[in-house]
């Protein structure tokens, strides 16, 4: 995934790939500007990931990513405030 693609994601307050399960194609589509197929083909992609990681855990690398994450969209909205 192209990281213009993760930050558009972040910033819509998306943090893992259950979130984006909830997602219709077309909504992702709008949000990082891909075609509907493509962007069937990343909700797919992360409903596997999503049950890979409620079977084996999210791996430590991921974790820290997201929680890097979370800390910079909360001083983001903290800056906006």
């Amino acid at each position: 995934m192209q990281p213009e693609f993760i930050e558009a994601l972040i910033t819509e307050g998306f943090f893992s790939y259950t979130d984006l399960t909830f997602l219709e194609a077309e909504q992702l589509s709008e949000i990082i500007g891909i075609d509907p197929e493509a962007a069937d083909e990343m909700i797919i992609f992360a409903e596997d990931e999503a049950e890979r990681i409620e079977r084996e855990g999210e791996p430590p690398e991921i974790l820290a990513l997201e929680q890097q994450a979370a800390e910079e969209a909360a001083a983001a909205e903290a800056a906006a405030a």
